[in-house]
């Protein structure tokens, strides 16, 4: 059996804090998802070699509300639409 192999991957980041799930888009900007018409890619086309960022750099702790935080990561091939083949990543950390 012969099994193609996307080029790259598309990236797909959130935050889940108080009740509200942010998507992060390509320019590192949260965007409240009951807001979205689409589903904001963080990343297009890439390959993991490609990827060596650090989201946020410092974030004052103020910014942030206190209580659980959730980070989620769906990764599919390229250009798919239907997450029919994704790999999805969570974790959690706690703000006091």
């Amino acid at each position: 059996m012969l099994r193609l192999i996307s080029p790259g991957v598309d990236i797909n980041l959130a935050l889940e804090f108080s009740g509200a799930l942010y998507l992060i888009n390509g320019s590192n900007e949260l965007e409240l998802s009951s807001t979205l018409t689409e589903l904001p890619r963080w990343k297009t086309n890439a390959s993991f070699a490609d990827i060596n960022e650090t989201l946020y750099r410092d974030i004052p702790l103020t910014l942030l509300p206190s209580g659980l935080c959730n980070l989620y990561i769906a990764v599919v091939p390229t250009g798919e639409t239907d997450f029919s083949h994704y790999y999805f990543w969570s974790t959690y950390f706690m703000l006091q």
